[in-house]
């Protein structure tokens, strides 16, 4: 079992990029108006220690676009 702290933790720097977790991001994704905006929040403190903001970013953009693909 984890504690609040560790949760909070990883909520605050450590999150997984789209898909990568345990929530089902693809039946959300399906559920949601097809006309909707939708940002990407995915702070990775250990990752920004070897990639920079780019290559961080990418790789966000790719994980939200393979969820959203496999939502359509």
């Amino acid at each position: 079992m984890c504690s609040w702290a560790t949760v909070h933790e990883a909520a605050r720097y450590e999150r997984m990029f789209p898909g990568e977790g345990g929530i089902d991001l693809v039946s959300l994704a399906r559920a949601m108006p097809k006309d909707i905006a939708i940002s990407i929040e995915v702070p990775t403190v250990e990752l920004a220690r070897t990639a920079d903001a780019y290559t961080r970013a990418r790789r966000a953009l790719a994980a939200a676009r393979r969820v959203i693909a496999a939502a359509a």
